[in-house]
């Protein structure tokens, strides 16, 4: 299962091309449904997203957008053409940063694929392709920072190509739900990374509490399921702004709903 988390490596190497999505030489601006506009990334369903908001990517400027979970909507997936074929019996590192968008509705289907060729994945039921790596009975909640998904993989050596999308049948989806947004699933995707490592421990799909090394390329640690505000005010510069997790509104109302209580007293205590 992808867990949130991070790992250390004495592998610089990221074997995903065009990681941030930054390299889109015909794309100006953010575009519903790309085609094979962003270098060595294709849809492989109808209808990704591409975005460029630099106040929203967690790096440079360029990010994209799947649905993973709709009852109406088309599932969407990505996938890349890897800088190499992956080494037969290499234990990798996948990791990832994501968001979750406009929407309501957090699920446990975020997964990850890879193949020889590219696939096409119009529609789950319709296949037999199953997920190498899925993030399992955890709800990726965030939608105002960036949540760190990784695990470890073992390659059989064929592999060229790596999706990204959900690989659970719609009624095996399990969800939650926050106030706001779209009934759907929605994500942003940014700095997707798969480096080879000498060991599991060193890319550890579950933390189970204990204390997870620093992730080399990342400023911020792990995400945790409470802010800590005091650890947050201790490294604030004048004129940095605080962005407040878990502060519900009713909709199209002012009314701040009782499930934002937590998070107000605990920043009362820390004020």
């Amino acid at each position: 299962m992808l867990r949130n988390g991070s790992f250390s490596h004495r592998h610089p190497e990221n074997v995903v091309a065009n990681p941030s999505f930054e390299d889109h030489p015909t794309i100006v601006s953010s575009k519903t449904s790309f085609n094979n506009e962003i270098t060595s990334w294709l849809p492989a369903s109808p209808t990704p997203d591409f975005q460029i908001a630099p106040q929203v990517a967690r790096s440079g400027t360029g990010f994209t957008g799947i649905r993973i979970y709709s009852d109406t909507r088309d599932i969407e997936y990505i996938e890349n053409k890897l800088n190499h074929q992956l080494l037969r019996g290499q234990k990798y590192c996948f990791s990832a940063y994501i968001k979750l968008g406009p929407s309501s509705i957090p699920t446990d289907a975020f997964g990850v694929h890879f193949s020889t060729n590219a696939i096409s994945f119009n529609k789950i039921e319709d296949t037999d392709i199953l997920t190498h790596l899925v993030l399992d009975n955890e709800f990726m909640t965030f939608k105002s920072r960036w949540m760190l998904v990784q695990c470890n993989y073992t390659t059989n050596g064929t592999e060229r190509w790596m999706a990204i999308g959900s690989f659970k049948p719609q009624d095996e989806v399990k969800l939650l739900e926050v106030p706001g947004g779209l009934k759907e699933s929605y994500y942003y995707v940014d700095d997707v990374s798969l480096v080879p490592i000498d060991s599991e421990s060193e890319c550890p799909c579950n933390i189970d509490g204990d204390q997870p090394p620093t992730f080399p390329h990342s400023k911020t640690p792990s995400i945790d399921t409470e802010q800590d505000f005091e650890r947050e005010f201790l490294q604030m510069k004048v004129g940095d702004r605080l962005i407040l997790e878990n502060i519900y509104f009713d909709i199209d109302k002012f009314d701040i709903l009782p499930t934002s209580k937590n998070t107000l007293n605990r920043l009362i205590l820390v004020l």
